[in-house]
């Protein structure tokens, strides 16, 4: 016996089924490579969506600890720019016995909360603008550098809807994220 040969029925047709088979190939390897960008960007906009809801928490704790100490507040003690350095804790008010005064308080506080915001964001900082006798309330910036999103980085990569014009912080590695929070007492 000699080896199978089949005859295409028409000559124009051999070769057919290999192309159908390269095309279906193809096609899965699209819809596989599809599914690992969804998979890389659900994984980037997990992280942005975390690190958003704990500076919502963080901000909610300085509302609380402004509200605790409302004369620190209307002496506008709050106000912290980026560019500065942490305020020093004031060594009055520590301890069971503390006696410290709302302005110190007040510093107490920011310092607590901005070594947490450091803590908790990737390289996080905030701003917080003078009190607005008016409505008795502060606008607050919480601005981080958001290391997971490196595809729009540029010298001047700041998103001009959320961040104060005038901020110090620039990257050119990754873009800078704020979040704008107007606080009521």
């Amino acid at each position: 016996m000699r080896g199978l040969h089949f005859k295409p029925i028409h000559p124009y047709q051999s070769g057919v089924s290999l192309i159908e088979v390269l095309v279906s190939i193809l096609v899965a390897a699209l819809g596989i490579m599809t599914m690992v960008v969804m998979q890389v960007n659900a994984t980037k906009l997990s992280k942005t969506s975390e690190v958003r809801a704990m500076g919502a928490l963080l901000v909610g704790d300085l509302a609380d600890r402004m509200r605790a100490n409302p004369q620190g507040f209307t002496t506008n003690s709050y106000a912290f720019n980026e560019a500065s350095a942490i305020p020093a804790a004031s060594t009055q008010c520590v301890g069971a016995t503390a006696n410290c005064l709302p302005p110190q308080m007040a510093l107490q506080d920011l310092s607590d909360w901005l070594n947490t915001i450091q803590g908790t964001l990737p390289s996080g900082t905030a701003r917080i603008s003078t009190v607005n006798a008016a409505n008795n309330g502060v606008d607050l910036w919480l601005i981080w550098i958001d290391p997971q999103d490196q595809s729009t980085a540029t010298a001047s990569n700041l998103n001009p809807s959320t961040c104060p014009k005038d901020l110090s912080i620039k990257s050119d590695t990754a873009p800078v994220r704020c979040m704008y929070f107007r606080i009521n007492i």
